[in-house]
């Protein structure tokens, strides 16, 4: 597993960063998938990578 340091997919919910890590087995700094993790590099926030429409975007586990 990879673990790839990306600005692309979107922002941190916590803590507004664009720095994010994702561990994946195929993807690449380019192209992810659906379902690769995804944690903040700076507060360690976790989600996972969502695709529609050919684009890769994070989403993010919510606490109630």
């Amino acid at each position: 597993m990879s673990v790839l340091r990306i600005k692309w997919a979107g922002y941190c919910p916590k803590c507004d960063s664009d720095e994010l890590d994702v561990h994946t087995e195929k993807g690449t700094t380019e192209f992810l998938y659906a379902g690769d993790g995804v944690v903040c590099s700076v507060c360690g926030e976790k989600g996972e990578i969502d695709c529609e429409d050919d684009h890769a975007f994070a989403v993010w586990d919510w606490e109630d």
